[in-house]
């Protein structure tokens, strides 16, 4: 009767001649792709481990002379998670390192533009190809591998595990649509799961999906969301003082911040913007995209609607002229300043099916919140929002128009949804202290 091992070997020697063969055949498509691609270009070689890691004002081969705390983060939204845990993994093992992964060039550049530093390095992590990242993870020889999130690849799992490194899954959670994925793919996502020494889940419900797709019960660990310990003020009170003045925006002027937008909500909140100035001129729309690429496009589809617009990178002007009607922040790095700015707030990634963005940012700021019904990647932090009073939801250019007119007409009504959407975040602080307990006992500091 063959081993356990042996089968979960033999899974992944399927799972990589796949891999092998699906590389094989889109090789052609894939490498014109990366040539004529700007994010694919600066980070395809690294990740291949054609090139050493990027040598930046904060990698240097010395962190790696001790046996360091290996985290990695796919990209923007799972780095903004992680800067909590970064910051008090650093606070409690001051001997060790803590490196940073990502796996994209936005993530990359934010993780590097934190002031304090996110980590002691940042790199970009390997594709899951063998000997890339085992080349990559004897290079680094971490005493401990945290993943957050998402982002779990059998190969780079089975390594870590196969040197009897300890691995962790935090802030885990599945989604519908990733959990139905998962269910297919159980005969080898189960065993790459049970190789992790702990899953810490955001919540019972996502403990319950890791279970039913074969995780053991002793493996999981419900501890929260650490979201909800990012700081109360990101942004500094000098850094939102100059920010405004830039943008000409006076304090307590009237603005709606739309944060994190996709392909197809601009159009939506353009009719509805263009509704809510019928009875509030003076209002002002920031809108910032999730891929600061589209702002060109975004930029168009405002100005096709009538509304005067400028990007905020326009090197031909300073500050934002006179009279102009919406904002394009095509600059990483300064959503949740913009939401300090604002008079109401609104969530992106929701009005399509993109799965939301981080609504304790805007909570966290104190804002009223608006997001659409796609909320399936913060479903818990969603719901509890708007059932404590701290958000709406809207599916419509009319609904959005409707709530924003309503928040602009009655300041009462905004400022309480503001302080409900702050002690939501407040009441449900705790994530990070409980999965630092948790890494503890696997890694004593």
């Amino acid at each position: 009767m063959p081993r356990p091992d042996e089968g979960i070997s033999a899974l992944l020697t399927v799972y990589n001649i796949l891999m092998l063969l699906a590389a094989g055949i889109g090789w052609p498509i894939v490498l014109p792709m990366a040539l004529l691609t700007e994010k694919r270009r600066k980070t395809m070689p690294y990740r291949l481990g054609i090139v050493p890691p990027p040598v930046g004002k904060r990698f240097s081969r010395d962190v790696c002379r001790r046996r360091p705390i290996w985290v990695h983060a796919l990209s923007v939204g799972e780095v903004l998670s992680a800067l909590p845990l970064l910051q008090a993994l650093r606070q409690r093992y001051g001997r060790r390192r803590v490196l940073l992964s990502v796996s994209t060039l936005t993530g990359f550049e934010l993780a590097n533009s934190r002031e304090p530093a996110s980590a002691d390095a940042v790199f970009f992590s390997p594709y899951d190809i063998p000997h890339v990242v085992r080349r990559m993870t004897d290079s680094i020889d971490p005493a401990l591998v945290v993943i957050v999130e998402t982002d779990i690849w059998p190969n780079m799992v089975y390594h870590v595990h196969h040197r009897r490194i300890p691995l962790l899954l935090v802030n885990a959670r599945l989604s519908p649509r990733t959990f139905a994925g998962y269910r297919r793919l159980r005969p080898i996502i189960g065993p790459t799961l049970n190789r992790f020494s702990k899953i810490c889940t955001q919540s019972e419900s996502e403990t319950d999906r890791f279970h039913r797709l074969g995780v053991a019960k002793s493996r999981l660990v419900v501890t929260g969301n650490v979201k909800f310990d990012q700081p109360e003020n990101p942004a500094a009170e000098s850094q939102v003082t100059d920010l405004a003045e830039h943008l000409d925006i006076p304090e307590g002027a009237a603005v709606l911040v739309a944060g994190s937008t996709h392909n197809g909500e601009e159009t939506m909140l353009a009719d509805a913007f263009r509704g809510v100035r019928r009875n509030f001129p003076e209002l002002r729309l920031v809108v910032v995209p999730r891929d600061p690429k589209r702002a060109v496009s975004v930029d168009r589809i405002f100005s096709a609607a009538g509304f005067s617009c400028r990007r905020l990178s326009d090197s031909d002007r300073q500050g934002t002229e006179t009279g102009t009607d919406v904002l394009i922040v095509d600059v990483i790095g300064l959503l949740r300043a913009l939401y300090r700015i604002s008079r109401v707030s609104f969530v992106g990634g929701s009005l399509v099916a993109r799965g939301g963005h981080n609504p304790l940012e805007p909570a966290a700021c104190g804002k009223p919140i608006l997001f659409g019904p796609h909320m399936t990647d913060f479903p818990d932090i969603a719901r509890k929002l708007k059932e404590g009073g701290g958000a709406m939801e809207v599916h419509t250019p009319a609904d959005i128009q409707r709530a924003v007119t309503h928040l602009m007409s009655t300041p009462e009504r905004a400022g309480a949804m503001g302080r409900q959407a702050y002690s939501i975040y407040r009441a449900n602080q705790g994530a990070v202290a409980k999965t630092l307990n948790v890494i503890g006992h696997l890694l004593p500091p």
